[in-house]
């Protein structure tokens, strides 16, 4: 196996494990899950088919078929993690955010979908505000919208979209 399989599969079996431990972090506390599809996830749920594609072509190299299973892993588990609402705060890519932290939030409904807002400081940086949104399908949208209310809901704010 060359020097730089090794380094990608490193790479790749770190990037798969930090991920794996997200995804168990998330599946423990989240209470109402955001829409699975998004366009990130169909670009990932693209490169994942074209990863194990990949698997035919190296078959007879065990180095390369490694590194090509391991990467799959690792696509696979950032296509599972969800947005989605928890108890005391909501994940964003697999990130915990928790409503301390929420400077304000706002809400709408679409035409499929209900989409919830945030604005949240992160108290690792010291400057800065940031932004998200988070998509529901809209039959969880009262669900979504009480949940907020009671935990939250003196933070809600007309935002600027």
């Amino acid at each position: 196996m060359e020097f730089f399989s090794l380094v990608l599969l490193g790479i790749f079996l770190a990037i798969a494990i930090w991920l794996g431990l997200k995804l168990i972090r998330m599946k423990k506390m989240v209470t109402i899950y955001g829409k699975f599809l998004n366009l990130t996830k169909i670009m990932f749920i693209v490169a994942l088919v074209f990863a194990v594609a990949t698997i035919f072509l190296y078959w007879n190299n065990i180095g390369e078929l490694i590194r090509s299973v391991v990467m799959i892993f690792a696509i696979l588990m950032f296509i599972l993690l969800q947005d989605g609402l928890c108890e005391d705060g909501f994940f964003y890519v697999g990130n915990y955010v928790p409503f301390e932290d929420v400077t304000d939030f706002d809400y709408k409904r679409d035409k499929e979908k209900f989409i919830v807002y945030f604005s949240y400081r992160d108290p690792k940086q010291k400057s800065g505000n940031f932004s998200t949104e988070i998509v529901f399908a809209l039959k969880k949208g009262d669900e979504v919208e009480k949940a907020l209310k009671d935990k939250i809901g003196k933070k809600y704010k007309r935002m600027k979209k």
